[in-house]
């Protein structure tokens, strides 16, 4: 199968594109690579810029010739799942330096690339993490705890959020809530309960308990404070100011808690069943 676009600049005599631009293509060629595995191909050139191409500010792979049945037929030595991930892993190569390039890496960045030298997850697993991975969220996916919250409750892990969550790497969010009160982060620290305020009764709804040293109950209070604004105002607010918002709460989790969706996505193992439930 050969692409060929018209008008288009090849990859490799092109400068172009900012930040977000390659972490939005980075995630659509990820998406691309793995609709060629499901419809039986191949690309054994992914790291090569000369097989990309741009068409309407739009990355655009190229030169698409090998099946994987093909490719297994002349390399009888070779695992029809190893050579999908090295696919995955030649591409990682490009789009890093492409990445790195435009801007200094996060943490978060740092993780997603990270991951793809993950081979101890089953192959399925490690591509939906790679294209669910928090690097290529913006501020509103990336509050995706009520995702993970409601996973969890309608048991669409593989493994329960309670169980997951016991590793001693999850150990420096545990005191989480004397983490909130010791800070200067607003949003967070308004929204929790006070203690003497618990038991009462706010009209529809009592307000949340909450379990300090739970991870689980810390997913459920971030998921509280992204879904629902803090305060009777959040009818109120305009577009803009939602935005700025979840602005706002984005880098106020990651300033106390960094990581931890990161870590989150990383560990939960969901159903293959119910991979649409992540999909963003």
């Amino acid at each position: 199968m050969l692409l060929f676009y018209e008008d288009a600049t090849l990859l490799a005599d092109w400068e172009g594109g900012d930040a977000s631009w390659w972490q939005k293509n980075t995630l659509e060629q990820i998406r691309v690579t793995k609709y060629l595995h499901d419809k039986g191909f191949i690309h054994t050139g992914l790291n090569d810029p000369r097989n990309f191409a741009i068409q309407d500010n739009k990355l655009k792979m190229l030169n698409v010739t090998s099946s994987l049945h093909e490719y297994l037929q002349t390399h009888p030595n070779s695992n029809g799942e190893t050579v999908k991930r090295d696919n995955f892993k030649s591409l990682r190569h490009l789009m890093w330096l492409r990445n790195q390039e435009k801007k200094a890496l996060t943490g978060i960045d740092e993780a997603f690339f990270n991951l793809f030298d993950r081979d101890d997850l089953h192959y399925t697993d490690w591509v939906h993490k790679l294209i669910t991975h928090p690097y290529g969220m913006n501020s509103r996916k990336y509050m995706c705890f009520q995702r993970i919250h409601l996973a969890d409750e309608r048991r669409y892990l593989k493994e329960n959020l309670a169980t997951v969550t016991e590793g001693q790497q999850f150990d420096q969010y545990r005191n989480w809530i004397q983490t909130i009160q010791s800070t200067n982060v607003r949003h967070l620290k308004e929204a929790l309960p006070e203690e003497e305020a618990l038991p009462q009764d706010l009209g529809e709804r009592k307000k949340e308990q909450y379990t300090d040293g739970e991870i689980k109950s810390l997913v459920r209070f971030l998921r509280n404070i992204a879904q629902h604004k803090h305060g009777e105002e959040a009818d109120q607010l305009t577009f803009g100011q939602i935005a700025q918002y979840y602005d706002e709460i984005t880098a106020e989790v990651e300033e106390i808690f960094p990581g931890l969706l990161t870590l989150l996505l990383e560990q939960v193992k969901v159903d293959s069943k119910y991979y649409w439930f992540f999909s963003f």
